[in-house]
């Protein structure tokens, strides 16, 4: 195949894609000669020329269009074009509709398509509309959920930005009924003859300015104690008897800063106390209160919302960790926030992700397994450090490679894995492989699960029996087994399953079983359901993923310690086995 088009009837192209290196000038050559050779009583789909032959496909108003050498074997050729012709409706905007206007809104994605039918040279790929659709999907389950979780903290932090602006506003407007009531009290001071008081409590118009924008002068501010205390200091210094009563009286015959005949007056200081006691017993509660409203994010409710949202999608999805956040001012010196893993300052997991393909005739094709034992350091005073390990069942079988830094005959003689320049230090807070294997086999005992599929027809209807088996003695965790059955919006109907829970992806199209844990005490399980009459092989690829604790290579971390010393250091670790493709073929 040199190139795959869509035109419409009338010889416009729409979109164009070469599968081998000629020059623009000629495939647009190719193209615009190609309406003047189709005929409206022709029969047959294809046409010949000297050098090509063009074979094509009318799809409602448009042409589905292959340019192929004349050697090209045409029966394969037309069922290229027939997988090509129905791409179109699948990634139409207007599912099912294909005219001009969806062809051009979609020509990215049905490019990519025609990619993952036809590769880099022209030969046909053996693949099916729903493996194309899966190899185009580019789904990432984690960059959803963390993109769902980031939407999720910002709009906590604008919710709490507005609750925030609304306190604000709330105490702004406290404070210009403050100062609103303290200028009323002047002004009833001075009408009733005690303006000599008022002034000195900073409640007229002098004392305000005087007191600048701490005061009221504003009508914003009220009567603040740390100012007041601050002119009061000022007027002492320079009259010593200001501190007195300013002898407004309540009559003529009343002493000067007296209401009676004693000689202890009332003193501006005497209500600069009583008014800052006041003003730091109301402002207490505000600050404690600021102080326990810091923001949050990732709220429980928010997070419990989106994920339950997933989860009527089909997906599974497990609820994710929130830290602990202390506030402001309610979480005491001593007190350690809740930590994730890593814990230490250095850190090593043991990771293997496994890859079986089984026959669905039985038997194993392919096993491989690939593992790393990776090193994070967060604390940089312990970056220059050995790890020691145990590897007991280690052979031949396994193909063990150090990273390139790593002293190998350290490793070969100790087990011990250290850099050659014992100068230097570990990258800090990036994760690095230090030690990698691989192992390959096609020894059935070996592998982890074996899983059977049995499909078959009954009538008008397609029935599937799925059977798994522990073969060794590992503990498998969350073991689902998803058979994609092409029904479309029509769910399968479960008969049996005696262990687990069956359920329906509608988004993929498979029948999914989840086994929460598959050990000795429960190695097998059997699962049947019915779906409408499809071609048995259908059913296949069928999918298996799992996670375990137990590895393969039996690694074991003896101890860590620094290399200049050998003094031990603490560390944790963590060990964990996944599944990167693990089908029946």
């Amino acid at each position: 195949v040199l190139a795959a088009g869509v035109t419409t009837k009338s010889g416009k192209l729409l979109l164009s894609r070469q599968f081998v290196n000629f020059s623009r000038v000629r495939i647009e050559g190719l193209l615009a000669s190609f309406p003047k050779l189709v005929s409206s009583d022709q029969q047959h789909t294809y046409v010949e020329t000297d050098n090509v032959r063009y074979v094509f496909q009318p799809v409602e108003s448009l042409y589905v269009l292959l340019i192929t050498t004349k050697s090209s074997n045409i029966v394969e050729d037309l069922e290229t074009l027939r997988l090509l012709a129905k791409v179109l409706p699948e990634y139409s905007p207007r599912y099912g509709v294909v005219d001009e206007e969806t062809v051009i809104e979609a020509s990215f994605e049905i490019i990519c398509s025609f990619d993952e039918v036809i590769d880099w040279g022209g030969a046909r790929e053996s693949v099916n509309l729903q493996q194309i659709a899966t190899f185009t999907e580019m789904y990432s389950h984690e960059e959803r959920l963390a993109k769902m979780i980031q939407e999720s903290k910002m709009q906590e932090a604008k919710e709490e930005m507005k609750r925030k602006a609304a306190a604000i506003r709330s105490q702004r407007g406290d404070g210009d009924r403050l100062g609103i009531f303290g200028a009323e009290i002047g002004r009833v001071m001075n009408s009733a003859g005690l303006g000599g008081l008022a002034q000195d409590l900073g409640l007229t118009g002098q004392q305000r300015a005087m007191m600048g924008d701490a005061g009221a002068g504003s009508g914003r501010s009220g009567i603040s104690s740390a100012s007041y205390a601050a002119q009061q200091q000022a007027l002492a210094a320079s009259d010593p008897m200001a501190s007195m009563g300013s002898g407004g009286g309540f009559g003529g015959g009343m002493g000067s800063g007296a209401f009676g005949g004693g000689s202890s007056g009332i003193s501006s200081s005497d209500f600069g106390g009583g008014i800052g006691s006041s003003a730091r017993a109301t402002a207490a509660p505000v600050a404690a209160q600021a102080g326990r409203g810091g923001m949050s994010l990732g709220k429980g409710k928010k997070q419990d919302s989106l994920l339950a949202a997933m989860r009527a999608e089909g997906e599974v999805v497990d609820a994710l960790p929130i830290p602990a956040r202390s506030s402001a001012a309610g979480t005491s010196a001593g007190a350690a926030p809740a930590m994730s893993v890593p814990t230490e300052g250095v850190h090593l997991s043991t990771v293997e992700k496994i890859s079986v393909t089984l026959n669905r005739d039985g038997g194993v094709e392919s096993m491989e397994v690939k593992g790393d034992l990776m090193l994070r350091v967060l604390n940089a005073e312990k970056g220059a450090i050995q790890v020691a390990v145990k590897i007991p069942n280690a052979s031949a079988a396994f193909q063990l490679r150090t990273h390139p830094n790593i002293d190998k005959a350290l490793f070969s003689s100790q087990n011990v894995l250290g850099l050659k320049d014992t100068s230097r230090s570990f990258p800090v807070g990036n994760p690095l492989g230090i030690l990698r294997w691989r192992l390959q086999s096609k020894d059935e005992s070996m592998i982890p699960l074996m899983v059977n599929c049995w499909p078959s027809e009954n009538g008008s209807e397609s029935q599937v029996n799925l059977e798994f088996e522990l073969v060794g003695s590992q503990e498998l965790r969350d073991v689902t087994i998803s058979v994609p059955t092409h029904t479309g919006s029509s769910a399968p109907k479960l008969v049996d399953c005696d262990v687990g829970d069956f359920s329906y992806n509608q988004r993929t199209q498979s029948a999914v079983w989840t086994i929460a844990r598959v050990d000795s005490s429960a190695r097998n399980g059997n699962l049947e359901f019915t779906t409408p009459l499809v071609d048995p092989s259908s059913f296949f690829p069928t999918s298996v993923s799992f996670s375990s604790k137990n590895t393969f290579l039996q690694l074991s971390i003896a101890g860590v310690s620094m290399s200049a010393t050998g003094e031990p250091t603490t560390y944790s670790s963590d060990v964990m086995l996944s599944t990167e493709q693990y089908i029946v073929a």
